[in-house]
């Protein structure tokens, strides 16, 4: 119970800006995510780890490939371009995690670098 009043804060939290643009019904866990993955396409790690922290730590809420998807955006998210911002043990973490729940995971073209590629 205390992990599903996580998730609607977090929702909340992350949600609001995009609260008008969808008629339709959605997972809001599947679009917390995808807000993650946003944030780090537009380069705002510090909003992006918050978010995925949050979402992690809400419990066990996720499913597996949803857990991996937010996972390897951390990660991105962590050990970004530029040096004086990576967090390379962070990183490790998250794919070290990704490696146990699905050992023939991708990194999505869209996140990948040569840096974290290596």
């Amino acid at each position: 119970m205390r992990s599903l009043r996580n998730i609607a804060r977090i929702c909340t939290m992350f949600a609001l800006p995009f609260a008008g643009a969808r008629a339709q019904q959605s997972d809001p866990v599947v679009d917390l995510i995808r807000r993650v993955q946003t944030d780090v396409n537009d380069l705002n790690y510090p909003r992006a780890i918050l978010g995925g922290n949050a979402i992690l730590s809400a419990g066990s809420v996720l499913q597996p490939q949803q857990e991996v998807a937010l996972r390897l955006a951390l990660a991105v998210a962590f050990y970004p371009e530029s040096e004086g911002r990576q967090r390379p043990d962070s990183a490790l973490a998250q794919l070290i995690r990704v490696v146990r729940l699905a050992p023939d995971a991708e990194l999505p073209v869209t996140l990948a670098w040569p840096g974290l590629d290596s």
